[in-house]
């Protein structure tokens, strides 16, 4: 990621370490069309370029390595974009930058979420405030979107169930993760992964918001805050 993510380090790489036909050379690509789309606009996530760019760069990697790993050749999912690889991300470097939520969508159709993007905002409060009620969540119609068709709320969310998938129900993760990237049903997956199908995942999952956003743990990485 650190190869990845600084300019010029790239090619040296690939004249020392030919990947031929790797997939790691359409990330290399993707990466630079990303870091010069972010680093482009006027309202830059972070303070420090170089965050923005290993934040980039290690997104990518998870969500190639987590579609490689439990999708196969099917179309990345956008809750492993936004979702699992974002914290995963953030567990590992401390940063959560959205370029989806900070501007792709404009502050016309941000709304309230135009705080979101901030690194060390709060993220979970901002997906409960996103959906107060559990009625508000719907799993299944965000599980099914690619990453460019989410909306704001969208992102909120699936950043939101990949914590309470990872840190509340670690068990199961990968579990789940396996069955949907295999085609099951959602519903059957979430059953055997979690205990409950979607409707009452998505009712625990608002349950587990409310509690731990109402609790002072904003300094602890696994919150999601």
């Amino acid at each position: 990621a650190y190869v990845f993510s600084k300019d010029g380090e790239t090619d040296k790489f690939l004249d020392r370490y030919p990947l031929k036909d790797s997939p790691l050379l359409k990330m290399f690509d993707e990466l630079k069309l990303h870091i010069t789309w972010i680093t482009g606009r006027s309202m830059v996530l972070t303070k420090n370029p170089a965050d923005a760019q290993l934040d980039l760069a290690l997104n990518l990697l998870f969500t190639v390595m987590l579609s490689d790993t439990y999708f196969g050749s099917k179309d990345v999912a956008g809750w492993l974009d936004e979702g699992v690889a974002r914290h995963l991300t953030y567990r590992l470097a401390g940063t959560r930058l959205s370029i989806g939520l900070a501007g792709r969508y404009g502050d016309k159709n941000a709304g309230g979420n135009r705080e979101v993007p901030e690194s060390q905002a709060p993220w979970l409060a901002a997906a409960l405030r996103a959906a107060p009620h559990p009625k508000a969540i719907d799993l299944r119609l965000m599980l099914g979107k690619g990453t460019d068709a989410m909306t704001p709320k969208d992102r909120l969310m699936a950043y939101a169930f990949a914590v309470f998938l990872l840190e509340a129900h670690a068990e199961g993760a990968g579990t789940f993760l396996a069955r949907v990237g295999e085609g099951k049903d959602l519903d059957e997956a979430a059953k055997e992964a979690l205990g409950a199908p979607l409707a009452l995942v998505a009712y625990r999952m608002h349950r587990w918001l409310t509690e731990i956003t109402s609790q002072s743990v904003e300094a602890d990485p696994a919150s999601g805050n």
